[in-house]
C-alpha cells in the first residue's frame, strides 16, 4: 500500500511539472515557430520541484549582508546573443545585485508562455539593481554547431514578445553546470555569480516571480 501511494505521488508530481514545462531532450523541429510552436497558457499549481543537484549550493540560504569574496563557476563562461555577439556571464551577474538565470527552449510553450512576465519583470525592477539572462538550450546540436532552424525560432520568439533582456545560446559547459531534465528552470545568482536560493522548474507567473525576487533582493542588499 505504501509503495503504491509512493508511485502515485510521483505520477502527481510529473504531470505537475509537465503542465508548466517540457522535458528537455526534445526532438528537433524543422517546422518554423510560427506553425509548430504551442504558447497556450499553461496551468500553474504553484508549486515547484527542484531540478537534479548542480552543486552544494543548491540550497544555500540566503545571508543578509555577508560579503562573498570567491567568484561564482559560472563567471568565465562564455556565451553568444542570438546576433552572434559574445560576452562573459561574470560581466553581466557584476551589473546586478542579482540576476534571474533562465534556461528555456524555442520547442516549449510554458518556457514561451511566461516570456512576457520575464520581460515585465525586467522592466520594473529595472531600478532595482536585477536583471535577467535567457540561455536558450536548443540553439546549439550535440558539436557545439548553430541549429539554423533553433536560431530562427528563437529569434521570432524574442521579437514577437519584444524581449529586451540578454539571450544568449546554453553552451555544452552552461548545460553540464545548470543541469536539470526539465526546462524551463531559472536560477538566481549574486553580483559575484554565487547561487542565491533555490532553484525552480515549471513557469511562473509575473505576481509569483515578483515575491520570490523581492525576497532575494532584500536578501542580498
Amino acid at each position: 500500500m505504501k509503495k503504491k501511494r509512493v508511485y502515485i505521488m510521483a505520477l502527481i508530481s510529473a504531470a505537475a511539472i509537465l503542465l508548466t514545462g517540457c522535458l528537455k531532450n526534445y526532438p528537433e523541429i524543422d517546422e518554423p515557430y510560427s506553425e509548430s510552436i504551442s504558447t497556450e497558457e499553461p496551468s500553474l499549481s504553484g508549486d515547484w520541484i527542484p531540478p537534479n543537484p548542480v552543486g552544494e549550493n543548491e540550497k544555500s540560504e540566503i545571508i543578509a549582508n555577508e560579503e562573498v569574496v570567491n567568484p561564482g563557476p559560472m563567471n568565465d563562461m562564455v556565451g553568444t546573443d542570438l546576433d552572434g555577439n559574445t560576452c562573459t556571464l561574470g560581466d553581466i551577474f557584476a551589473q546586478n545585485d542579482l540576476t534571474m538565470i533562465n534556461v528555456w527552449g524555442t520547442f516549449c510553450g510554458p518556457c514561451i508562455a511566461e516570456i512576457p512576465d520575464l520581460e515585465q519583470l525586467y522592466e520594473d525592477y529595472s531600478s532595482e539593481n536585477f536583471g535577467i539572462v535567457g540561455l536558450t538550450c536548443d540553439l546549439y546540436d550535440f558539436e557545439g554547431n548553430v541549429l539554423p532552424s533553433s536560431l530562427s525560432d528563437a529569434k521570432a520568439i524574442v521579437k514577437e514578445n519584444k524581449v529586451t533582456y540578454p539571450i544568449l545560446g546554453e553552451t555544452a559547459e552552461m548545460e553540464n553546470y545548470l543541469y536539470s531534465e526539465y526546462v524551463p528552470v531559472t536560477f538566481f545568482v549574486d553580483g559575484n555569480g554565487n547561487f542565491v536560493g533555490e532553484s525552480f522548474v515549471g513557469s511562473r507567473s509575473y505576481y509569483e516571480w515578483k515575491g520570490i525576487v523581492d525576497e532575494y533582493l532584500a536578501g542580498v542588499h
